[in-house]
């Protein structure tokens, strides 16, 4: 029976590499078990597509792609299906309002967004 060790498996966190910023600190890059497989199986169905994600809060996230389209932004996603263009400082592209509870779980992530776009 498998199951127990799949299960650990994805909730397993895993440092891939690390990189300078732009402050000159040192940031590690990880993923976890689960965004290892779903990046199998991007590739598997011949997307291939990587990108950078944060860590969630209250349901949202952060995702930026390498080489996505100008100008330089990042999606703030949910479980709700949210996904909104942001800026570096979590601001809407599209200068639309966004709910209380989004605006709390950017400014909880800023750090991890920011790091996103190399700042």
């Amino acid at each position: 029976y498998i199951a127990p060790a799949i299960g650990g498996f994805l909730g397993t966190s895993f440092t891939v590499g690390s990189y300078v910023t732009a402050a000159g600190e040192l940031a590690a890059v990880t993923v976890t078990g689960a965004q290892i497989l779903k990046g199998i199986g991007a590739v598997a169905a011949g997307l291939g597509i990587l990108f950078a994600r944060t860590g969630k809060s209250n349901g949202y996230w952060g995702e930026k792609w390498p080489g996505d389209h100008s100008p330089d932004h990042a999606h703030l996603k949910g479980d709700d299906r949210t996904n909104i263009k942001i800026d570096i400082d979590g601001n809407p592209l599209d200068g639309r309002e966004i709910k209380p509870q989004i605006r709390k779980a950017i400014k909880r992530l800023l750090k991890e967004i920011r790091k996103l776009f190399g700042a």
